[in-house]
């Protein structure tokens, strides 16, 4: 079962893929989709940081160089590792039912692996197509979450303010306070 902390996602397009993909990476997916193994997981971690890694490097490339009939050799190298591993799923049509009892069809990944990591590799695929795989993070909690905003770091109000209690100016201010009340503690003007 999914937490709405997991899927606050007010309304975006990419909603069904990243609901899939957060199940499958934070590890609550349903039974009938199949285990979610370590290889498994590592799997979709590895094509969702390849896919991350080409945007990047697309992005670093000068804009007066051809990437069609030109690509650095970087990137090259990082279209090779991509396609290689999209050469491991195969898509085929799958249909299933979505939480408000509707059906929903998608072009699932058909071999070898499990449904739950055909879904989540074809959820980062559907992303990448939205231009929003920018928006699946990991909280420092340690589970997945897509976010509402482009500027969310973190998949609730509590992580994120134990993000904030991290930061130095946190820290500092934290640091002044406890030292005016210390003075007035021990001033006796506060119990």
């Amino acid at each position: 079962m999914t937490t709405s902390r997991e899927l606050k996602t007010r309304g975006l397009t990419g909603t069904p893929w990243a609901a899939n993909l957060v199940r499958w990476l934070n590890n609550t997916q349903e039974k009938r989709l199949g285990r979610n193994t370590k290889a498994s997981g590592q799997r979709v971690i590895d094509l969702l940081d390849t896919f991350k890694e080409t945007l990047d490097a697309i992005k670093a490339a000068p804009r007066d160089i051809d990437l069609l009939g030109f690509a650095p050799r970087g990137l090259s190298r990082l279209l090779s590792e991509l396609n290689a591993r999209l050469d491991e799923y195969q898509t085929s049509p799958f249909a299933y039912i979505e939480c408000d009892r509707t059906i929903f069809v998608d072009y699932a990944i058909a071999g070898t692996r499990s449904a739950g990591e055909s879904l989540a590799a074809n959820a980062v695929i559907e992303l990448e197509k939205l231009h929003l795989l920018d928006r699946l993070g990991k909280c420092i909690c340690g589970k997945y979450f897509f976010a509402s905003f482009r500027h969310q770091r973190s998949c609730s109000a509590g992580c994120r303010h134990k993000n904030y209690e991290q930061t130095d100016g946190f820290k500092n201010r934290r640091r002044e306070y406890m030292r005016n009340y210390y003075r007035l503690k021990k001033s006796g003007k506060v119990k």
